[in-house]
């Protein structure tokens, strides 16, 4: 039984890693990005520009993922 339990875990433990991969490529991938959602048209680049440095979207992505 403990066999089984640890066969799992040694499984799941990789199975997490890429799924958290899939998820922040998906994200990537979808059209616009944060800033534009939260300030609508309305905002200026201005205010875009800070923003995005909150959010850390400049960042490179390996930053940005972990």
């Amino acid at each position: 039984m403990l066999r089984l339990i640890g066969r799992r875990i040694l499984i799941s433990v990789p199975l997490l890693f890429v799924v958290s991969v899939l998820t922040f490529v998906l994200e990537r991938l979808a059209p616009g990005n944060a800033a534009s959602a939260i300030l609508g048209a309305s905002g200026n680049p201005t205010e875009y520009a800070a923003i995005e440095k909150q959010l850390g979207v400049n960042l490179p992505i390996w930053q940005q993922y972990w």
